[in-house]
Parts: structure tokens; sequence; C-alpha cells
């Protein structure tokens, strides 16, 4: 290829940049308050109550559009007080904070969270000495 041209289909486009305020999230603090981030109080507009259930591991949180549920976050900073998933959480062995990425379910009208912290580190594997073979 001669350096003056360049075939431009041999690129592709970088992914998009994911952040807080394009990626909605759920955060459990140690303090026992579930808060919403940007992106999530964007999707979810001026509603503030819900159903909220968890998995029996706590991998996995939905929220679901209710009138009277068991979750209500705050018109302004969209935070929701709620020790009994905090304890629920620790109980299960997660430290907290605990980090859920949302997504909508269209057809349960809810929000499902899939807990971050599931990918968990490779272990450490130790470098094993070998013995190098003279050749005669």
């Amino acid at each position: 290829m001669n350096e003056n041209q360049l075939d431009l289909s041999l690129f592709h486009d970088f992914p998009p940049q994911l952040s807080e305020h394009t990626v909605p999230k759920l955060r459990m603090t140690d303090h026992g308050e579930l808060v919403m981030n940007p992106a999530m109080k964007k999707c979810v507009g001026t509603r503030r109550d819900f159903l909220g259930k968890l998995s029996q591991d706590g991998t996995m949180l939905l929220l679901l559009e209710a009138e009277n549920g068991n979750v209500h976050f705050t018109e302004k900073t969209c935070i929701a007080k709620h020790r009994s998933l905090q304890a629920e959480l620790v109980r299960l062995g997660f430290s907290l904070p605990v980090n859920y990425r949302i997504e909508y379910r269209e057809e349960q009208h809810a929000w499902l969270g899939i807990c971050e912290e599931l990918v968990l580190p490779s272990p450490t594997l130790k470098p094993t000495k070998t013995r190098r073979r003279r050749h005669t």
C-alpha cells in the first residue's frame, strides 16, 4: 500500500463511550441507600414508586412499576432508604457498595438490574520455575 493512499474500509468506528450519564445504574451503599445515577433518573422520568424484588442469590434485582410499592425514591435526589435490602445483600456475602447495571424490560414493565461485580478477578498464579535441559 502506498503511503499516500489510505483505505478507510479497513477501519471501523470506536465503540461508544459508556459513562455514568449514558448507562442506567443503581447503587446500594453501605449506608442503606439505593441511589439512581443520572442516566437512571432520566430513564424513569418522574416515576418514584416501585415494587422491588431481589433474586435469591442477590445478583439481580427488579423494579416493577407500582403505585404502592416497597421502594420509594425521593423526588429531588432519587435516593431510597432501604436498610433491609442492605442487610440482605450483606447476608448473601456482597461487599458494599453494590452496583447494578439497569435495563428496561418492556414485556414486564420492569427495570432489571444485573450486579456488575459478577465478573470475578482471575486467581493469581505463581510462576513456576522450569529447568532447562542442556543439549549436548
